[in-house]
């Protein structure tokens, strides 16, 4: 806990890892530790109670009307984020992970797991097939 004010609180995040400055800015006036995003997510984002990662590449190709660009961003985050976050989940090294958007937030934890994570190639078949249709 934290004294400001007179009040007593108690920080929700102890970690918040991004590649933005006026994240880290947001983090320093919180009195919260931060750093870059990780390029592998690894057992060391595991290391604090309440991590907070925020993503922002996928905004350039949202910005710039590049689906294709937008789907390679999906596909890597799926690979390099997503991927072994729900690993972490189903070994029980993680006990809950909550993924918020702009319009939709979740919470899983391993138990729901199974209900809502069905890795395989449909994704990737997908975009291959709207690359084949579509693309110039």
């Amino acid at each position: 806990s934290s004294a400001q004010g007179g009040h007593q609180y108690e920080a929700i995040i102890d970690m918040v890892y991004c590649d933005e400055d006026f994240v880290h800015d947001l983090a320093i006036v919180c009195d919260i530790k931060h750093k870059a995003l990780p390029i592998h997510i690894d057992e060391q984002v595991l290391t604090h109670d309440a991590s907070l990662l925020i993503y922002t590449d996928q905004l350039v190709a949202i910005r710039n009307r590049d689906v294709f660009g937008w789907f390679d961003y999906l596909q890597r985050f799926d690979r390099q984020v997503l991927a072994p976050l729900m690993g972490y989940l189903q070994q029980g090294k993680l006990t809950s992970l909550t993924l918020y958007s702009d319009t939709v937030s979740m919470t899983l934890t391993k138990k729901a797991l199974g209900r809502w994570w069905k890795r395989g190639k449909a994704f990737d078949a997908g975009i291959l097939k709207l690359r084949t249709d579509y693309a110039d």
